[in-house]
C-alpha cells in the first residue's frame, strides 16, 4: 500500500511539474511576441521592422 501511496504521489508531482513549465514557456513566448509586435507592425521606417540599425540614426522621418 505505501509503495502504491508513493507511486501516486511521483505521479501528480510530475504532471504538476509538467502543466507548471508549459504554462511558464507559454507566457514567455506570449510575452516576447507582444513586445516585437508594434515594431513588426509599425511604419517601414521603424529600424527593426526594416532589419538595419545602421542607417536608422540617417534616414528621415
Amino acid at each position: 500500500m505505501a509503495v502504491f501511496v508513493v507511486l501516486l504521489v511521483l505521479h501528480v508531482s510530475g504532471w504538476v511539474v509538467l502543466i507548471t513549465v508549459t504554462v511558464v514557456a507559454l507566457r514567455r513566448r506570449r510575452a516576447r511576441s507582444r513586445a516585437r509586435t508594434p515594431a513588426a507592425a509599425g511604419c517601414p521606417d521603424h529600424p527593426r521592422s526594416r532589419g538595419d540599425t545602421a542607417t536608422s540614426a540617417v534616414s528621415g522621418p
